[in-house]
Order: C-alpha cells, then sequence, then structure tokens
C-alpha cells in the first residue's frame, strides 16, 4: 500500500502538481512528501542545497 501511495506521489510531481498540492491530498505535511520523493530519486524544486 505505502509503495503504491509513493508511487503515486512521484508520478503526480513528476506530471507537474507542486508539493504543496500533493501534501493537501494526500493528508501528508510537505516536508514528508519530500522525503518520499527524495526516496524514490527525485529532487523536489527548491529544496536543492547550493
Amino acid at each position: 500500500m505505502r509503495e503504491r501511495l509513493a508511487a503515486a506521489i512521484v508520478t503526480a510531481y513528476r506530471d507537474g502538481q507542486r508539493v504543496g498540492e500533493i501534501a493537501r491530498v494526500s493528508g501528508y505535511g510537505r516536508e514528508q512528501v519530500r522525503r518520499i520523493l527524495r526516496a524514490n530519486g527525485v529532487e523536489p524544486e527548491g529544496t536543492r542545497e547550493s
């Protein structure tokens, strides 16, 4: 179940949804969504260290 939700979050992000919208729909906080994305090899925009 968690794997499917993580895959859906990654797909939504890659399809252009913003982290905040994914968080609202999923019920997770923004940082949790970012962690899920990073754990699946996706670096969310605006969170990269310079």
